[in-house]
């Protein structure tokens, strides 16, 4: 497979970074890969220590991705809604956004799946600056994900016929309104 020779290659060239399980041992049913912006925010590198124990905590949820625990996920087109991972519109452009919810200010890690169990974050964003979910900042974000993609892959991350979201990640389930 192209793209899993490609991240290969990323991950020796230290561009991007297999994000491991916190403790050694346990199993490692899902991936995640991350760019050294998002592997600052999640191992506490950061200057602000708020962000940083926000980005803490966001690791123990990736540890739940990487161990094959159910994941929460928003049905495209909802809104609304406390899901861990959201598809964005238009879906076509296979957007992601890996969400923590809490503590507040929330963040976003920008990114898509590849294959299935496989997650790769590019780019993240305060909630809070990203204002309105259409406004000029989300276009930014989503924007420079998707040069950031197309730089390391050539081509956009496209899965024509798979099943949202069982295609792409095992033990997926989706989460209406606030629920």
């Amino acid at each position: 497979m192209l793209r899993q020779e490609t991240i290969k290659r990323l991950t020796e060239e230290n561009q991007l970074y297999l994000v491991p399980q916190s403790l050694p041992g346990l199993p490692m049913v899902r991936e995640f890969y991350a760019t050294k912006p998002v592997m600052d925010l999640l191992f506490a590198k950061l200057a602000d220590k708020k962000l940083a124990g926000i980005g803490y905590g966001l690791r123990g949820q990736i540890d739940d991705f990487i161990d094959g625990k159910r994941l929460w996920v928003r049905p495209d087109g909802e809104e609304g809604t406390n899901a861990w991972l959201a598809r964005l519109d238009p879906v076509v452009d296979e957007v992601w956004e890996f969400r923590a919810l809490k503590p507040k200010p929330s963040v976003r890690i920008f990114g898509t799946v590849p294959y299935k169990d496989c997650f790769i974050g590019l780019n993240w964003a305060k909630r809070k600056e990203l204002g309105d979910r259409y406004s000029e900042e989300w276009v930014i974000a989503i924007q420079y994900f998707k040069d950031k993609w197309l730089e390391f892959f050539g081509t956009p991350c496209q899965h024509e016929f798979w099943s949202y979201p069982n295609d792409y990640l095992s033990n997926a389930r989706f989460i209406y309104g606030n629920s």
